[in-house]
């Protein structure tokens, strides 16, 4: 009934008003058309300021990650020098080690050398003086000898 008395008050309202009516319904189609357009552009804004969040977020991701792999690689560089020059380190010491010994050995070899030469001398003297006592008694048995002959 009230859309009834609407309609039959607009029929009664001059032409000129009609158009007014009509024009003004116009506007607002064209002004809700346009708020519906900014809507949509405002969703579109956000949808790409979010996706250029993501973006970022995953290029921080990806920074992060190099990051880490090059420290991950420079640790590992780092670990293989660290072996390396632990690995030089001990050649260097079985080196010494091993020139320590060599000297040991060689000072050994000179210690038995001069122990035999001592041993030998000792044995000479020895058979010299059991020679000296084997001519001594010699010349003693030749003196009771000739003694018993006479």
């Amino acid at each position: 009934p009230e859309k009834q008395e609407e309609a039959s008050m607009l029929e009664m309202l001059p032409a000129e008003s009609n158009t007014a009516t009509e024009s003004n319904t116009t506007e607002t189609h064209h002004s809700t058309t346009t708020t519906t357009t900014i809507i949509n552009n405002v969703h579109i804004v956000q949808q790409d300021f979010h996706r250029l969040e993501q973006l970022q977020q995953q290029e921080r991701k990806v920074v992060e990650l190099e990051e880490r792999v090059a420290r991950d690689g420079l640790d590992r560089a780092f670990r293989e020098l660290q072996h390396k020059q632990e690995m030089a380190d001990l050649a260097d010491r079985l080196a010494r080690q091993d020139e320590e010994r060599l000297k040991e050995a060689q000072l050994r070899q000179i210690q038995i050398q001069r122990d035999r030469e001592e041993e030998a001398e000792k044995q000479r003297k020895k058979d010299r003086k059991k020679k000296k006592e084997m001519k001594k008694q010699e010349e003693h048995q030749k003196q009771l000898q000739l003694k018993h002959e006479q």
